[in-house]
């Protein structure tokens, strides 16, 4: 099944003579996961305010219907106005996950579906970052942590245990990563989470590589070092 980014946008309208209005975006990555409890959906809500410019530190709400399982139900936005949550399912259904946050007069829906995850073993064939970093501090660990998937031919969940390695994307940007950095992982039901990713040096526009043997290989959305 071809892979498919849904988004829906709602603009507020001012809820009190001095609150601002607000835009609220919410994207996932993909529409189908399987229903095992572990495949899960990253959705992705972007809150911006009256002039445009990215809103810190507001709370989004996510919900979702049983058997619907979201990571983190409220979630505070980062520097770019993004609130990260995965969801997850039990069984297979067609779930719609719902988003809020204050000064949006009306919610925002996402409808996901979940599959039966049945028996059937999946060919890895392609690498997918399920979630990238976005702006860090040098010093710092890269936030949100980033994660890659390995997936068969339509984007379909594996469980490779492949070796994944990622790297700044030569000539995207003069950042650096730490020396110490763990650019190395082990796929564990086909995800590789790297945790251990440090900012060495400033970039701007930076944006990271992952390869893994037999793989066809993935570049995460752009992201800056300050």
């Amino acid at each position: 099944m071809p892979l498919m980014r849904l988004s829906v946008s709602f603009l507020a309208l001012a809820l009190t003579a001095c609150g601002p209005s607000a835009t609220l975006t919410v994207n996932s990555e993909r529409n189908t996961a399987l229903g095992d409890g572990k495949d899960a959906i990253v959705i992705t809500a972007n809150v911006k305010d009256s002039s445009g410019q990215p809103a810190f530190g507001a709370l989004v709400e996510f919900s979702v219907p049983v058997p619907g399982v979201l990571s983190g139900v409220a979630v505070s936005t980062d520097v770019q106005g993004n609130a990260v949550t995965r969801c997850s399912s039990t069984q297979a259904k067609m779930l719609t996950v719902t988003v809020s946050t204050a000064g949006i007069e009306k919610p925002s829906t996402l409808p996901l579906t979940f599959t039966d995850p049945g028996a059937t073993t999946v060919t890895p064939v392609k690498l997918r970052f399920s979630q990238s970093p976005s702006t860090t501090q040098v010093g710092n660990l890269l936030r949100p942590i980033p994660t890659v998937v390995v997936e068969g031919a339509n984007g379909e969940k594996t469980d490779s245990t492949a070796s994944i390695t990622v790297r700044l994307t030569p000539g995207s940007c003069n950042g650096r990563l730490g020396a110490n950095s763990l650019l190395t992982v082990t796929a564990t039901n086909g995800e590789a989470t790297f945790n251990g990713l440090v900012a060495d040096a400033v970039g701007t526009g930076c944006t990271l590589d992952a390869d893994a043997a037999d793989l066809s290989p993935a570049t995460s959305t752009a992201f800056d070092l300050q």
